[in-house]
């Protein structure tokens, strides 16, 4: 179970493709307060900077891909219109960057929390010797 909390990073993929293609749910405000919501329990779950790094290029890829898949659905299904590849690709290339912006200052968090980790681990050491 020590990396396995990493595949949950890809649920969002599969929540975009339930919502858009098979329920034919439209744009749901839902969806990057649910992305920031795995983005907070990675911080709260990593081991290591490695570790959040990778799950964190998880997340990003499946937000992005599942904003790639809900373009693709809503073009087919709904409006076949030139402006609609246009949009979608404005919406990933928000998530994208604010995805970027996100998991920068989770980096920055969990590097003082593993930092604080690692100090008080080495005085419990002093303590001992």
């Amino acid at each position: 179970m020590k990396k396995i909390y990493m595949l949950i990073n890809l649920i969002p993929l599969g929540l975009f493709y339930l919502w858009d293609c098979v329920l034919g749910i439209g744009i749901n405000p839902v969806r990057p307060v649910i992305v920031l919501g795995f983005l907070f329990l990675d911080i709260l779950l990593s081991e290591s900077m490695k570790d959040y790094l990778l799950s964190g290029l998880i997340l990003f890829a499946s937000s992005v891909i599942g904003v790639i898949i809900n373009t693709t659905c809503y073009y087919y299904t709904v409006s076949s219109d030139f402006e609609t590849p246009i949009v979608g690709a404005f919406i990933a290339i928000v998530y994208a960057i604010g995805l970027a912006v996100f998991i920068c200052i989770g980096a920055i968090i969990v590097h003082f929390i593993k930092k604080k980790s690692v100090d008080e681990k080495e005085d419990d050491m002093e303590l001992f010797f």
